[in-house]
């Protein structure tokens, strides 16, 4: 298992969705159980979708 930020994840498969992210959302701690090379696109998007639903759920304002 290995635990990284949301923004080395998105750095490392879709790195033009960064600048969608809030700092919040890349800060996010994200467990990988295989590590970062069995980490695919759909998954990112599973990701992200979580992370962002986690943040409205704490009250942090989107934009």
């Amino acid at each position: 298992m290995e635990t990284v930020k949301l923004s080395t994840l998105v750095r490392f498969v879709l790195p033009e969705l960064q600048e969608l992210l809030t700092v919040q959302e890349l800060e996010m701690p994200v467990v990988l159980k295989n590590g970062i090379d069995s980490i695919s696109y759909e998954d990112i998007l599973e990701i992200i979708e979580a992370t962002i639903s986690h943040m409205n759920e704490k009250g942090v304002l989107l934009h």
